[in-house]
């Protein structure tokens, strides 16, 4: 589809930071969905306020308007960011969520962060076809939302953790005139915790990109000159089970004595105890990360908690097999829907698994076709973002008077 052929469509993405510089999975979505909306000749814009650090929202970047990528960005300095009394009091509301009084939920929003008034204003006011919400956790969605129901998109990028049971969250998702899911494990969970049955919802997934086609095209005779390795991508934090799995990697080196190691690469949170098989490399460039995926034996994501995994995907471009921790439900359904890899659920499956992928080239290579048969059928950008933009069309020319939930790519 041409950019003059797109019917007029005018976005505006709520998000609580945003630019090239934040690393989140839900903010970086949603930039890449704005700019693939841009490319497609759709007006867009973002909504935002200036932070960049979620554990202050202090402010960093400059006021007002500005353009990136082709999107129109509008950003507003946060009245007050995340408390200091905040961890504390997160503790004592998540021990039990669904049973918080709506008070408590509403200072946890609050000294959770980022709060902006002139946010909340600019939403109230703003005059697009849609206003898309993403991620549903913090102030500007739970605050916003509400104001523009009727043109309400939320992205929630949900899982089961606890903060979704807050009471404060049903307004939010059963406000929403539409409900877009990166799978079907997120859709179980919505669907199960809100009364959402009546709103528009379509299973979307997100889009991945490949490597570009110089690094592929050098990627395509790269060989590691490293011993062999397993690839953990990503923040490495106990909430995403990079402890874990450090864990289990030395039991299992202690077991089964080789050359293999284990290497993470991306933002060091908390970092697992030292052991001489285990590399933590920090964040690496972009043409680094592509190296290590394509030298990697598989990409191990022991997480337990994902609304999606794009670290999958970009292993799956790279005909490389991936892990998961069986528990996720998103990565175990891509996994079981893909044939592109293997999953443990305890230390013995770890250790079964990993075995199995690290001793059988053949295993290796087809379990990395399948994958990437699975990423190329449905996960491109070109494939998702015209699905979504579909949607878009569809839910402006006939309003929202009927109740449809559209089928997953895969069913």
């Amino acid at each position: 589809m041409r950019a003059a052929e797109v019917p007029h469509l005018k976005i505006s993405f709520v998000v609580p930071r945003y630019g090239t510089e934040v690393v989140g999975g839900a903010e970086s979505a949603a930039r890449a969905f704005a700019e693939n909306l841009v490319k497609l000749g759709v007006e867009t814009k973002v909504l935002t306020t200036t932070a960049i650090d979620i554990d202050t929202w202090a402010h960093h970047y400059r006021e007002g308007q500005t353009t990136l990528n082709g999107v129109e960005v509008h950003r507003f300095r946060p009245d007050s960011g995340r408390s200091a009394a905040f961890p504390e009091f997160s503790n004592k509301v998540l021990f039990l969520p669904r049973s918080t009084s709506l008070d408590d939920c509403k200072k946890w929003i609050e000294l959770q962060g980022p709060v902006s008034e002139a946010l909340l204003e600019a939403i109230a006011t703003d005059r697009s076809d849609f206003l898309v919400f993403y991620p549903y956790l913090y102030h500007p969605i739970v605050y916003g939302l509400p104001r523009v129901k009727d043109r309400a998109i939320l992205h929630p990028a949900a899982h089961p953790e606890p903060p979704i049971y807050l009471p404060i969250f049903k307004e939010v998702f059963e406000s929403a005139r539409a409900i877009i899911l990166q799978s079907q494990a997120e859709r179980d969970v919505v669907n199960k915790t809100f009364k959402v049955g009546a709103t528009r919802q379509l299973e979307l997934g997100l889009g991945v990109a490949g490597p570009p086609n110089d690094i592929k095209q050098r990627l395509s005779k790269y060989k590691s000159e490293d011993p062999p390795y397993i690839l953990c991508l990503g923040r490495v934090d106990d909430h995403k089970g990079t402890t874990m799995l450090s864990d289990f990697f030395t039991q299992y080196k202690e077991r089964n004595p080789s050359t293999l190691k284990l290497v993470m690469a991306g933002p060091i949170v908390v970092k697992p105890p030292s052991h001489e098989d285990v590399e933590i490399l920090g964040v690496v460039s972009d043409e680094q990360k592509w190296e290590l995926i394509a030298g990697a034996q598989s990409l191990i994501s022991p997480s337990y908690f994902e609304a999606f995994s794009i670290v999958l995907f970009e292993a799956w471009a790279l005909n490389t097999p991936v892990i998961v921790n069986q528990r996720c439900g998103p990565t175990f359904e891509h996994v079981s829907h893909s044939g592109g890899g293997l999953a443990f659920y305890d230390y013995p499956t770890f250790e079964v698994v990993l075995n199995r992928i690290s001793n059988d080239l053949e295993l290796r290579k087809r379990l990395g076709e399948l994958g990437n048969k699975y990423y190329l059928a449905n996960f491109t950008w070109e494939r998702v973002i015209k699905r979504y933009f579909n949607f878009l069309i569809d839910l402006k020319s006939h309003g929202f008077d009927f109740v449809q939930q559209e089928p997953s790519p895969l069913a």
